[in-house]
């Protein structure tokens, strides 16, 4: 009977996950999949090539997140949990968007020396890529939330709800905005998912977002997304 119980358990905590992986995996290519079918190949192509500069960045930040998931674990459990999460966070917000508000300044630059001349025009769609990467860092973060509760089942449920909102906006403003409609329709299901999560990991840990530094941050990366 313990046996069972332990395999229930298992399967309850592992089961939603499975899910919860397509659904980060629809987020990230179900833009090029709308754009070939709306406006062919060659929009394909660019947006494929915005991609490889916050692919970069994901990879570093998958690189914390496995860091992030042992010491989450160990910490879960201890008096000053709360304190201790929200120093985490509000660190790798602050090093996540100031890296962002270097790249994004420099991104047309770095296009011209590093890509083909034909493939330049590329570079606009990059900035909300970028912002895309860091609301997926921080969806990732409080995801650890659901992992040490043992209640993956709202990974899942937020996880379809960053889905649903990516592929609403695709098809809403790919045919309007063209490839930067799917930019910003990657950045807008990541900040969708991590809301949610903010909201509902409030029952296993309470962050506290340093909010000045947060809208600081935010705006000037703003900012710098609508003048480059």
């Amino acid at each position: 009977m313990e046996n069972i119980k332990i395999k229930k358990m298992l399967y309850s905590y592992s089961i939603p996950l499975i899910p919860t992986g397509i659904g980060w995996w629809i987020i990230n290519v179900s833009d090029r999949y709308m754009l070939n079918y709306y406006l062919g190949i060659e929009a394909n192509g660019l947006y494929g090539i915005a991609n490889k500069f916050p692919a970069i960045l994901l990879m570093v930040s998958n690189l914390f997140y496995l860091a992030w998931q042992e010491i989450s674990i160990t910490e879960y459990n201890s008096e000053d949990r709360d304190s201790f999460y929200s120093k985490m966070f509000n660190f790798i917000m602050i090093l996540q968007l100031t890296v962002v508000i270097v790249l994004i300044a420099n991104t047309k630059t770095m296009f011209r020396i590093i890509i083909h001349e034909e493939f330049f025009s590329a570079w606009k769609y990059v900035p909300f890529l970028y912002m895309g990467t860091v609301f997926s860092t921080f969806s990732s973060f409080y995801g650890i939330g659901y992992q040490v509760a043992k209640q993956t089942k709202g990974a899942f449920y937020t996880s379809i709800v960053g889905c649903l909102v990516n592929i609403g906006v695709n098809l809403f403003l790919i045919p309007i905005l063209g490839i930067q409609g799917a930019s910003f329709s990657t950045m807008a299901g990541f900040i969708s998912m991590w809301i949610i999560r903010v909201y509902q990991t409030k029952k296993y840990f309470n962050i506290h977002i340093n909010k000045g530094q947060f809208v600081s941050f935010g705006f000037v990366s703003t900012l710098l997304t609508q003048i480059q």
